[in-house]
This record gives C-alpha cells, sequence and structure tokens, in this order.
C-alpha cells in the first residue's frame, strides 16, 4: 500500500499567493489521516547524500529547481513511498481524491494521452516501486555524459516516457483530466469554468 503522506519539495522559498494557496490546499488530506512532509533544500541535499550518493551530483548541479525537484521527488517517494504533489497543484476537493486513490493501492501516474508523457508533477507509488529508481538511474546515466538535454527531456515528463519503454511500473495509469480539471493545453490559458476534477494545476513555471 502507498504510505498516507504526501511530499512536497520547497528547493525555494514560496513568494507567490497562487503557490501558498496550493500548497496550504493539501492540509485538508489530513482529514483522512494523512501525514504533509515538506522537503526543502537542506533536508533534500542531505537525505539524497546519505541515502543516494551517485544522484548527489546530478542534484548539486541542476540547472533550475525543476531538475532538482524532478531528481528528488523521484527518490524520496521511492524510499519513503507516499504521494508527491508539486508547489502550484492545487487539491479543490479533498473527497473526491481520496475515492479516486482509494482505488489505487500500488498508486498512480498520470498519463498526458496527446504524446503518452508522463506527469511529474502529481504521482503515488509504493516503497521500492522499481519504476522510479530507474528514472534516477537514467537521469545520472544522462548527466555522465555532459550532453544535457532540456529540463522535460532530461528528468522531465519526456525521461519518464523514455524509462517508461525499457521498464515496468506497479502504478496505475490514469489519463491527465481524470485527475486534474484542465490538460496541459488548456492549463496554459486558463478559463473560469465550474470545476469538476479533484485537482488544478496552474502550471507557473516558476522555476525558470
Amino acid at each position: 500500500m502507498v504510505a498516507p503522506v504526501i511530499h512536497q519539495v520547497l528547493l525555494t522559498d514560496i513568494t507567490n499567493s497562487t503557490i501558498w494557496r496550493c500548497v496550504t490546499s493539501w492540509n485538508k488530506m489530513k482529514h483522512y489521516g494523512f501525514g504533509i512532509k515538506q522537503w526543502d533544500y537542506l533536508t533534500t541535499r542531505d537525505f539524497i547524500a546519505t541515502h543516494y550518493p551517485l544522484a548527489l551530483a546530478p542534484f548539486l548541479q541542476a540547472r533550475n529547481f525543476a531538475e532538482a525537484s524532478d531528481i528528488a521527488r523521484y527518490l524520496i517517494v521511492y524510499h519513503y513511498s507516499g504521494y508527491y504533489v508539486d508547489w502550484d497543484v492545487e487539491l479543490v476537493s479533498s473527497a473526491d481524491y481520496h475515492h479516486l486513490i482509494s482505488g489505487m493501492p500500488h498508486g498512480y501516474l498520470l498519463v498526458d494521452p496527446v504524446n503518452d508523457t508522463y506527469a511529474a508533477e502529481c504521482f503515488a507509488a509504493e516503497q521500492g516501486e522499481p519504476y522510479l529508481k530507474a528514472l534516477v538511474d537514467d537521469i545520472i546515466s544522462v548527466f555522465h555524459t555532459q550532453q544535457l538535454p532540456k529540463t522535460p527531456q532530461y528528468t522531465g515528463p519526456f525521461r519518464m516516457k523514455e524509462t517508461m519503454k525499457k521498464s515496468q511500473t506497479r502504478q496505475q495509469v490514469v489519463v491527465v483530466k481524470d485527475m486534474f480539471e484542465f490538460d496541459y493545453q488548456e492549463a496554459r490559458n486558463l478559463y473560469q469554468r465550474a470545476v469538476t476534477k479533484p485537482l488544478i494545476h496552474y502550471w507557473l513555471h516558476t522555476w525558470l
């Protein structure tokens, strides 16, 4: 079973009111017995240095917070289990989210059917999920080539897609729109409408 813990990687200070609303929205999951674990830069660095030293150089030399956070999130959930959410993902309906995840005992991955990439910003897994470890192993391998592609291909959704081609996962694959109110095209141009899904991803790109 997936541990009832929400992991949030916050490698820099929150200065945006939307991000603050998103981060604190997950406190609603405490009603269902969930804990909230926030990882700052120092605790994340020390965790990787202690448990996954081969990933420390890619983490420390990341070109932006997205790359560093990607490496951290995969390892944190692999090591401890739980639910990872980015700081610009808002929990709108805790009841609907809890209902969805209750049917996914091995965790989940969100897939974008447009290009078959996976969502690095929101996923869950059991402790020791082999796919997450394979992801980091691939990132480390690319890091040592010293020919790094753009962030999405290096550590993000396209890396997740490439790793999946040669790996297996126990996580349930779920279409993005089954959990997010807006898909990735809509999220780039948000508009007012009644919210019917449990999560909203605001796609703020604050790491750029």
